[in-house]
């Protein structure tokens, strides 16, 4: 399959969503508990909560993606990069519109957890979700009969049928 050389309308729209729901979660439940996300994202909200107010989220997202556009155009193209710089345009946009522009209250953005931003930003949190996976397999493992050393399941594993 040919890929394009335009940006298609419906990925224009996926990632204006993509974007617009990053800058929601990182401004509205993470960023006001500090619970930092990983990467780029969680580098710039930490470095936005140790400079000066005039250096934004916003501001810092564009400034580290830089070199992460020069290395995608290098290795993925010009398409591939056309994306990720209106991406993140999109998220800065947003974050610093909800931050700046629309300041938003956010005792009212969590109506399942209340005033409780933590208990919500953890709900929502990419790393709870993950630990909430790991806990489930690891249970799961718990409640079957496995091999409880590893010389016990390469015994199992050559063992004639």
């Amino acid at each position: 399959m040919k890929h394009p050389k335009r940006p298609a309308a419906f990925n224009l729209l996926m990632l204006t969503l993509a974007g617009m729901i990053n800058a929601v979660g990182i401004t509205l439940f993470l960023s006001p508990v500090k619970l930092y996300d990983s990467g780029i994202s969680g580098t710039s909200m930490l470095l936005e909560q140790i400079t000066p107010p005039y250096l934004s989220l916003s501001v810092f997202l564009l400034l580290l993606n830089i070199p992460l556009f020069l290395f995608g155009l290098k290795k993925q193209g010009r398409l591939f990069t056309v994306y990720a710089i209106y991406t993140v345009l999109i998220y800065s946009l947003f974050a610093w519109l909800i931050t700046d522009v629309f300041p938003v209250d956010v005792s009212i953005a969590s109506p399942l957890a209340g005033t409780d931003l933590l208990l919500c930003a953890a709900a929502l949190s990419p790393a709870s979700a993950a630990a909430l996976r790991s806990a489930t397999a690891a249970r799961w493992t718990a409640s079957r009969s496995w091999p409880s050393s590893l010389p016990s399941a390469l015994a199992l594993r050559s063992a004639p049928s």
